[in-house]
């Protein structure tokens, strides 16, 4: 039995090169309190800004990315409270 690799297509490569930032948005949104913060308000971008202490224009791209992931509006999102340790000592973010 031989085994055939799906052809390479750019929609092939783009998915390979992207498939990193799913985890990094979700531990973005994590470290910034967005789910806690949002738990038990509707919020605007301001408003969540000024609650979490990030910037706006990082919020944006975060709030953009869980959206296109459906997380938001997934009848099964319950809001966890998660501990995100400190970075090694001697680690660089």
């Amino acid at each position: 039995m031989s085994h055939t690799a799906p052809p390479m297509t750019p929609e092939r490569i783009l998915s390979l090169a992207w498939a990193f930032a799913p985890p990094l948005v979700i531990e973005a949104a994590v470290r910034h309190r967005v789910f806690d913060t949002l738990a038990n308000q509707a919020l605007t971008l301001g408003e969540l800004a000024q609650a979490t202490g990030a910037s706006s224009r990082g919020l944006s791209a975060i709030a953009n990315v869980l959206v296109g992931f459906d997380i938001p509006a997934s009848p099964s999102f319950q809001p966890c409270r998660c501990v995100v340790s400190p970075p090694l000592a001697g680690t660089s973010p």
